[in-house]
């Protein structure tokens, strides 16, 4: 059975807790009907080892909810521990970050909170008071469509769980407590490193990526529903093929097309960010396909 549950961890300072305020009450409908579970320094009960915990929910949580503002970028534990433990676990694929426009703050373009596409365009603080009902009901909406973008993200991530640990046996031998180890049969990553087998059946192993390499074009994403749907795809791919005992130069490639794909959804804020970002894509991903299916030539 897959884990629907969704964890939303809140990282804001002190000084905006007001706004978290707004965010718990508006969001406290999604939390209770569609399987979410919030986390914020709040939800430490008292005499509790607050760090441990913290960063623990940290680590676990599928979305990290960023009140941006500049007391959030002037306090250390913030940005340093939080924000950018946050950005390393969006880049490797396993949560998705979500800055909240709550208050006005310069950031030169090398600061990586710059990177990130905000919500809503103005401050919310800077906007009467019925113009941030309605913000706020906006943002929790929005916030609603990542949860769904995050559930479907896991849904497939225990498929793949599940279809490599179809195909990738334990075979323990004669010592119960020997590591587990990719069995060498047809088909698998690992044949190919027998002299014997054929590129025939490295190719049929990675069948499914090299299919989503050939027919995704990044040259065509002109938005970030676009690249949501290109991304997704090759992500998917990339989490189901076998990449154990797979040479240095195809592991490196494939790890450069993860980040290259997770800054490509980053760097949506401008046309000229989609376009600077879907060609890296394209190198990267061709790159890759000329190397996986250099046997072919």
């Amino acid at each position: 059975m897959v884990d629907d549950l969704v964890r939303i961890f809140v990282s804001y300072a002190r000084e905006d807790d007001q706004d978290r305020l707004m965010l718990r009450n508006h969001i406290s409908s999604l939390c209770r009907v569609s399987d979410v579970e919030i986390f914020d320094d709040k939800s430490i009960e008292p005499g509790g080892r607050w760090k441990p915990e913290l960063l623990g929910q940290l680590e676990a949580a599928d979305i990290v909810v960023v009140l941006r503002s500049a007391n959030f970028v002037a306090s250390k534990f913030c940005y340093t521990v939080e924000f950018e433990r946050a950005l390393a676990r969006m880049g490797a694929g396993t949560c998705e970050i979500f800055p909240i426009n709550v208050k006005k703050v310069y950031l030169p373009d090398e600061d990586a909170l710059s990177w990130l596409q905000y919500f809503p365009d103005k401050p919310i603080s800077s906007l009467g008071d019925g113009q941030k009902e309605e913000a706020w009901a906006t943002v929790s909406k929005k916030l609603h469509d990542m949860v769904n973008h995050c559930r479907t993200r896991k849904r497939q991530t225990k498929i793949a769980d599940g279809a490599a640990a179809d195909v990738i046996p334990i075979d323990r031998g004669k010592n119960p407590t020997s590591p587990r180890t990719a069995a060498t049969t047809p088909g698998s990553f690992a044949s190919s490193l027998d002299p014997s087998s054929s590129h025939q059946d490295v190719r049929r192993d990675w069948s499914g990526l090299i299919k989503a390499l050939r027919y995704v074009d990044f040259g065509s994403c002109y938005s970030v529903d676009d690249l949501t749907v290109a991304t997704s795809w090759l992500r998917a791919e990339l989490a189901l093929s076998r990449t154990e005992k797979a040479p240095d130069r195809t592991l490196g490639l494939i790890q450069q097309l993860r980040t290259a794909l997770s800054q490509a959804l980053v760097a949506s804020r401008s046309p000229t960010a989609i376009a600077s970002a879907c060609n890296r894509c394209n190198q990267l991903k061709q790159m890759l396909l000329d190397l996986l299916t250099a046997s072919e030539i």
